[in-house]
């Protein structure tokens, strides 16, 4: 991906035959510490580097969420209410309005996603 700074192809990210594991992120940051500052200076390995880092971190908080065993019993519940009564619980939600004026399938939608 950036010939100019790995000009023989050596010095990639996770390379599973390196003897010493290294992180994505400590890897990226030592590169930028190299007393050459090709690294510090290249038009967007600093840009790259920190979009896969918030990529990886962003999929690890999404799948340890995901992995919540009521997550199945939300979306369950969810699947029976029809898209007309989310899209009026969504407006009622945005405006801010007093949860006594919900009807019964827009109580049933919200508690939905609060119980599981």
């Amino acid at each position: 991906m950036f010939p100019t700074l790995f000009p023989l192809g050596l010095g990639g990210f996770d390379n599973p035959a390196r003897h010493t594991k290294l992180s994505f992120e400590a890897q990226a940051n030592a590169f930028l510490d190299v007393a050459d500052k090709s690294f510090r200076h290249h038009h967007s390995y600093i840009f790259v580097a920190l979009n896969i880092i918030q990529r990886r971190l962003s999929h690890l908080h999404t799948h340890s969420l995901c992995a919540n065993p009521s997550l199945t019993g939300i979306a369950k519940d969810l699947t029976t209410v029809s898209s007309e009564v989310l899209q009026t619980l969504a407006d009622h939600l945005q405006q801010e309005k007093k949860w006594g004026v919900l009807s019964s399938d827009e109580r049933h939608a919200f508690e939905s996603t609060q119980t599981g």
